[in-house]
């Protein structure tokens, strides 16, 4: 389907969102906070000028209500340390949670966890939905129950058995439930049933999504306008792991792999289902933010929204994350705060999600956060033009870092090899520079930028 037409068809508040917020409206003191987090989405939506067939109306719609972030990036490419990361400010190689695998809890000594610091300044927080594999239930005033993350093959997953097995068979197939027989819609219904009732404090309403985790099982509906012999696949160059270190090809390319899901066209299947699942949240977002402005909160509720991290669908022949390229550290992040963003903002420049807890400190009057290694973005709300004083640095293991700033990405891994990529002429990042005599002085620049701290796991 058309994406122009689609939208035409769609209507609702959330499609019009752009022309109905704007800077003309005062700034509360103790502003209302909506923030959706999604996980694993990459940059496919269509203000990111990602996926051509991508249907992402309601995400583009926030995106063009508020600031657009262009080239924003999480600070770790796993699920724990990237959360870990976002709700404290604090960076992997400060806290040492480099895994999901790690006893995350214990590394930590006594942060101030994003929801704790709402609640002591007079806010009731809410969550649905997943933001941590370990609920810690008792930060938040109130939740729809426990996120149930692990999938033994009996648990059903949005309708569909969880199938093991990961690189022998992809479970993406349709489910036929209705919307709100999934987790998916449960959280969002519970969302849009706390912002139609009164709220005599402040909230800060937190919306975890997973559809676009594997293994993307999502109603058919969802999958109808994306039939399979259409699919556009991202770009892969069959020489493009000719030039990268021994290190991340033995880490990340998982060869045996990719080639039998190429062979049996699962990689295909993946990208549909991929889109299906983009398609399913967008439209459970439209929902929430319809209800979010026919509420009395329309004009003091800040919203935000963002990605753990992002992945690959066999670029570089690598699945999932971890890895510290484009595909699984570029992520959407859009921020619509009353009286500070005009609509139709657009920030360029290299930004970290680890600004985000700042951000919401500053605008929201909180108490300050102890060590917090992230910066407000207020003045590049106030003015997207407004360049940023630092790359963002992204962490995927012990001493495996990459610098990315308006130009350029750079990767050091622990045995001191290295990638290096110019955006302006290989944005797919298929070209290693790192070895080029005329590239030494700008690597040496942005390995300036490495951290000092880097705790041991």
């Amino acid at each position: 389907m058309n994406r122009r037409k689609f939208v035409q068809l769609t209507g609702g508040g959330a499609a019009a969102l752009a022309l109905s917020h704007s800077s003309v409206l005062s700034q509360p003191t103790h502003p209302n906070v909506l923030f959706i987090l999604m996980d694993d989405m990459n940059d496919w939506p269509g203000f990111l000028g990602g996926h051509p067939q991508a249907i992402t109306p309601n995400i583009d719609a926030l995106a063009n209500s508020g600031v657009q972030f262009t080239n924003a990036h999480v600070n770790s490419t796993m699920c724990i340390p990237s959360r870990c990361s976002m709700f404290t400010s604090l960076r992997p190689s400060s806290t040492g949670i480099y895994a999901n695998h790690q006893d995350w809890e214990d590394y930590l000594d006594d942060p101030l966890w994003m929801p704790v610091n709402f609640s002591q300044n007079g806010y009731n927080t809410f969550r649905a939905g997943k933001f941590f594999h370990h609920p810690l239930n008792d930060l938040w005033t109130e939740t729809d129950g426990p996120h149930q993350s692990s999938r033994p093959p009996d648990y059903p997953v949005d309708g569909m058995p969880w199938s093991e097995g990961f690189y022998d068979f992809f479970d993406f197939s349709p489910v036929d439930v209705p919307d709100g027989a999934t987790r998916q819609g449960r959280w969002s219904n519970w969302i849009i049933e706390k912002l139609q009732q009164a709220h005599s404090q402040p909230f800060f309403m937190a919306l975890g999504l997973t559809a676009t985790h594997y293994p993307f099982n999502v109603p058919r509906k969802y999958f109808e306008p994306f039939p399979l012999e259409s699919i556009v696949l991202p770009e892969m160059p069959e020489d493009e792991l000719d030039d990268i270190p021994d290190l991340p090809r033995t880490l990340y390319s998982d060869l045996p792999h990719h080639d039998n899901l190429v062979k049996q066209q699962q990689r295909r299947k993946a990208v549909q289902a991929y889109l299906a699942t983009l398609y399913f949240v967008d439209t459970l977002l439209g929902r929430v933010l319809d209800a979010l402005d026919s509420s009395p909160y329309a004009n003091d509720t800040i919203v935000a929204m963002t990605s753990d991290h992002a992945l690959h669908f066999g670029e570089k022949r690598h699945w999932r994350k971890f890895a510290l390229w484009r595909e699984d550290t570029r992520v959407p992040l859009i921020l619509r705060a009353p009286g500070v963003t005009q609509a139709g903002g657009i920030h360029t420049h290299a930004t970290e999600v680890l600004d985000l807890y700042p951000t919401f400190a500053d605008l929201c009057n909180l108490s300050p956060i102890p060590g917090a290694e992230g910066v407000s973005l207020r003045n590049r709300l106030e003015d997207p033009s407004t360049p940023g004083t630092r790359p963002a640095l992204i962490t995927a293991s012990y001493l495996r870092h990459a610098i990315v700033d308006d130009r350029w990405r750079y990767i050091r891994y622990e045995d001191d090899t290295e990638e290096l990529y110019d955006h302006d002429v290989d944005p797919r990042e298929h070209t290693n520079l790192a070895n080029d005599p005329g590239h030494q002085a700008i690597k040496a620049s942005l390995a300036g930028w490495l951290p000092d701290l880097n705790v041991e796991p």
